[in-house]
């Protein structure tokens, strides 16, 4: 398949396009279609492939892709915005919740 002149979509090739008046969206919006493999799942967030099917399933977590057969990956840019919005408690807030718990 040849490819048409000017249909490059690679953030790098996008980077000036101002179509949509901004070309910070025209590479934000191509990079979030990049497909994280596991590996780079596990590392990004610090949960295991079981505790990520676990989220998965209960859908805390974004749903997995199957590419192929035997491959699955995940839509970047969904995983990217799980960890900017997942709330991680701090000690201090998981100290006061343990010292809460015999109040009631």
């Amino acid at each position: 398949m040849r490819s048409q002149p000017g249909l490059d979509l690679t953030p790098a090739a996008n980077a000036g396009a101002t179509s949509t008046g901004s070309s910070s969206t025209v590479a934000s919006s191509v990079g979030s279609l990049r497909i994280a493999r596991v590996g780079e799942v596990t590392a990004r967030t610090g949960l295991s492939r079981t505790t990520l099917w676990r989220l998965e399933r209960r859908g805390a977590f974004p749903a997995r892709r199957q590419l192929s057969p035997g491959t699955v990956g995940w839509i970047a840019g969904e995983v990217e915005d799980w960890i900017r919005n997942r709330h991680v408690r701090t000690t201090g807030e998981h100290r006061s919740w343990i010292a809460g718990r015999g109040q009631r």
